[in-house]
């Protein structure tokens, strides 16, 4: 998995769409899923800051399956959300 510069990514969510499979991207972009069911998928990446991308995949038992993926999107990303509170007079009793 790699992003619009062609730079691998670490930490990137990979999800075999359908299957509730999913692994997390090494820091040389490669990540890792066995045991999926053969046929016809979907993976999809997600990565904060980047729009979601997704790449079909035909996966045989009898050999694995490569797939890769680039990000082209970047999304706008909110700044830092701070929240503060008080506790009601409920919470004090």
């Amino acid at each position: 998995v790699r992003d619009e510069r062609g730079r691998p990514l670490d930490r990137a969510r990979v999800l075999v769409l359908g299957t509730g499979r999913e692994a997390t991207t090494r820091g040389d972009g490669t990540f890792t899923l066995d045991s999926l069911p053969g046929g016809s998928w979907t993976a999809e990446a997600r990565a904060i800051g980047f729009t979601p991308v997704r790449q079909p995949v035909s996966l045989r038992r009898s050999a694995p399956a490569t797939v890769a993926m680039t990000f082209d999107d970047r999304v706008t990303t909110l700044g830092r959300v701070v929240v503060m509170g008080r506790p009601s007079a409920r919470t004090q009793q």
